[in-house]
């Protein structure tokens, strides 16, 4: 439900009837924008955003303590605090149909001045698997924070870095691979009152299961990296982690590490069903991470701006062989973007996509591809000769276009090469600034290189930029179209309106009387001014001094 804007009633003498028809009107636009109440819990996929109630693992009335498990992953290692980040790599699991009143999540805790921050991946009976973030205070419990991101799709298989970092004052922000959580800025930052974080009293990596009946765990949860944080010196690992698990009576699932399995990085874990059960205290990792061996090749030794190609890879351990499920990350020097973060196979192979970035003019790119966890070290870089892409004049009619507040403007845009000539089918994509909105957020130019497209304006004057860009293999165009907003002009009559309207109802009322007079239906003589000009009772009625009694009727 919308909320409703306030706003300044005059209070009017309508007629009984016209107070019931409007009294009717308000009555059934409230009972249609109130939510119902009860029902049980919603189902409705979640909105970016704050909560309105908990969706995360939950306590159901009438639990058992036996349905009550929980796997934690603390670390000993004192360099972790104090920080100003925190962060888990969690590898995406499918949703699996929860039983009702059950759920599963899995992340972190950290206390942060007052409070626990809590994040990561949940599902219970109604959602998920989705992204979630918490806030309690400490002591008391009490959820003082709770947002989700549904714009964060859960894929298995995938990599979702959650990291919680501070913004450089008490605010700290929390981003999934490297984007905010959520659409909104309310919904992907709390401010702890500190800058910095140096308890480590509850601070854990968690998974945990709750249900009336029972508790469902997933066959496999992946954390590449269960824990680490951002200190002085950078992002850090801890050198050691342990597990320990709460339930009744004894773990439902297992869990392990490079201490149980070579094949895992320092700081990596997996867990559950078809994983050996650990018994509490068992140490799954200790040391600094690992350095490996990275091969890398690019599919071609010269490609043209902001162009697609790929990159090779092949990883190996410090004694040569073959490193399966590293994930990899491409990076450049000169701001090109990885397509797609991938792992190795079997074999130690990757593939990656790479974005080649956009030059002016002829460049040499270092392109690296590097180990996408902290338990992993190393890297090999090559050098991309890049050549200009072909660019775009953008025009856009008008250039500088006005508009009244509250109305719209057409723009035509068009596309041509340097020489003037139309680029046929080009593809518009559209950024608007505060203030206004266009009709589309992308679009195809026609044959000809045009494209028409309304620009809406917002309610307040000023200035809103609309940024167009078309960019495609090769090809690039930027404009940015500053539209002005302005007030619409008054009309000459606009001093004189309320005397105009006022008039005009005094004079509407009149040619009813006397029109009702003619037919017979109001004998007598016509009101005096003073009822004209609205000076009756607040029930209708003449006022007394100003009543005319019809002939032969007087008291």
């Amino acid at each position: 439900m919308l909320p409703l804007r306030s706003r300044t009633v005059t209070r009017s003498r309508a007629s009984p009837p016209t107070a019931l028809l409007a009294t009717l009107v308000v009555t059934i636009v409230l009972v249609c924008t109130i939510p119902p109440r009860g029902g049980g819990p919603s189902v409705d996929p979640p909105r970016d955003g704050l909560a309105t109630s908990h969706p995360a693992a939950f306590s159901p009335p009438g639990v058992m303590p036996s349905t009550d498990n929980a796997l934690f992953v603390t670390t000993t290692d004192p360099a972790i605090v104090p920080n100003t980040g925190v962060e888990t790599n969690i590898t995406g699991f499918a949703a699996r149909g929860l039983p009702q009143d059950s759920s599963f999540q899995v992340g972190v805790v950290e206390p942060i001045g007052a409070y626990d921050a809590v994040f990561g991946i949940f599902e219970n009976t109604s959602f998920g698997p989705l992204g979630f973030f918490e806030v309690y205070t400490v002591p008391g419990n009490q959820l003082v924070h709770l947002s989700y991101s549904s714009s964060v799709l859960i894929v298995p298989g995938a990599g979702y870095e959650f990291r919680l970092a501070t913004l450089g004052g008490t605010r700290w922000n929390l981003t999934v691979n490297g984007a905010p959580f959520a659409s909104r800025a309310s919904g992907s930052s709390f401010d702890f009152g500190v800058a910095s974080a140096t308890s480590t009293v509850g601070l854990s990596f968690s998974e945990v299961a709750l249900g009336d009946s029972l508790a469902v765990v997933p066959p496999v949860v992946t954390a590449t990296v269960a824990l680490a944080f951002a200190t002085a010196s950078g992002w850090y690992l801890p050198m050691n982690g342990a597990s320990s698990f709460r339930g009744n009576p004894s773990p439902l699932w297992g869990v392990q590490g490079r201490n149980q399995s070579g094949k895992l990085a320092p700081g990596e874990i997996r867990s559950g069903t078809t994983v050996p059960v650990a018994a509490n205290g068992t140490g799954l990792w200790s040391g600094p991470p690992v350095p490996i061996q990275i091969h890398a090749a690019l599919s071609v030794a010269r490609a043209v701006a902001t162009t697609v190609i790929l990159a090779n890879a092949s990883v190996l351990d410090g004694s040569g062989r073959p490193l399966a499920g590293v994930p990899l990350v491409v990076s450049d020097a000169l701001g090109g973007a990885e397509v797609s973060g991938v792992t190795t196979d079997a074999s130690g192979n990757a593939q990656l996509g790479f974005l080649t970035p956009n030059v002016s003019k002829a460049a040499d790119d270092l392109v690296r591809i590097s180990s996408g966890i902290l338990g992993y070290v190393g890297s090999a870089g090559t050098v991309l000769s890049l050549v200009p892409a072909v660019r775009l004049v953008i025009t856009a009619t008008p250039s500088s276009p006005t508009v009244a507040v509250g109305a719209s403007i057409g723009l035509t845009l068009r596309a041509t090469d340097a020489g003037g000539v139309p680029s046929p089918f080009p593809p518009f994509e559209f950024a608007t600034g505060v203030g206004g909105w266009v009709s589309l957020s992308f679009g195809v130019g026609g044959v000809d290189g045009t494209l028409p497209l309304s620009f809406e304006a917002g309610t307040v004057p000023g200035l809103v930029n609309v940024t167009i860009d078309v960019i495609e293999p090769g090809v690039w165009g930027h404009l940015v179209v500053t539209v002005h907003m302005v007030r619409a002009p008054l009309p000459w009559y606009a001093p004189f309106e309320p005397e105009l309207l006022g008039g005009s109802a005094i004079a509407l009322l009149a040619a009813l009387v006397v029109l009702l007079r003619r037919k017979g239906k109001f004998p007598g003589p016509l009101p005096p001014l003073s009822f004209l000009e609205g000076k009756g009772t607040d029930d209708g009625a003449i006022a007394p001094q100003d009543r005319v009694d019809p002939p032969g009727l007087a008291p």
